[in-house]
């Protein structure tokens, strides 16, 4: 479920559930991460990637059975000798995202959670746990 904080966010929502209708795909579940929508449609096992700001405009159509695998993937920042000493591996985390390898070996797909220069650090603990989640419901629902 999404939560909705103002009505013109209200009205792209409504815009999403109706283009998924189009698709004749029945989304069980909605999570923004940046400027990403995924919506996710547990009977048909797609996952429908779309921008925020245009939720009309499919970024791109997963369909979740041709998924070898699905990882998180951070990158870290140079971190130079005795600097961890003064702080915690978060501090230099720069990007993480989720990575979709596919089973008949196109090119892995990487779909941005957090990027130091767009999101608040503070941010990054609650990304990373509602990641994991959708981590873990994906690769589940790839198992059945």
């Amino acid at each position: 479920m999404i939560i909705i904080h103002s009505e013109k966010k209200k009205q792209k929502y409504l815009l999403l559930l109706k283009s998924g209708s189009d698709f004749r795909l029945s989304y069980t579940r909605q999570e923004v991460f940046g400027n990403l929508v995924l919506s996710l449609d547990k009977i048909r096992k797609k996952l429908m990637i779309s921008d925020v700001l245009n939720p009309l405009k499919l970024i791109q159509d997963i369909d979740l059975r041709k998924i070898r695998f699905i990882t998180i993937k951070k990158v870290y920042r140079d971190i130079l000798r005795g600097e961890l000493v003064r702080g915690k591996l978060e501090d230099f985390l720069e990007t993480m995202h989720f990575q979709f390898e596919f089973s008949d070996g196109s090119q892995a797909l990487f779909l941005p959670i957090f990027e130091r220069n767009i999101h608040d650090a503070g941010d990054m603990a609650v990304l990373e746990r509602r990641a994991v989640i959708w981590q873990l419901l994906l690769s589940k629902l790839k198992l059945q």
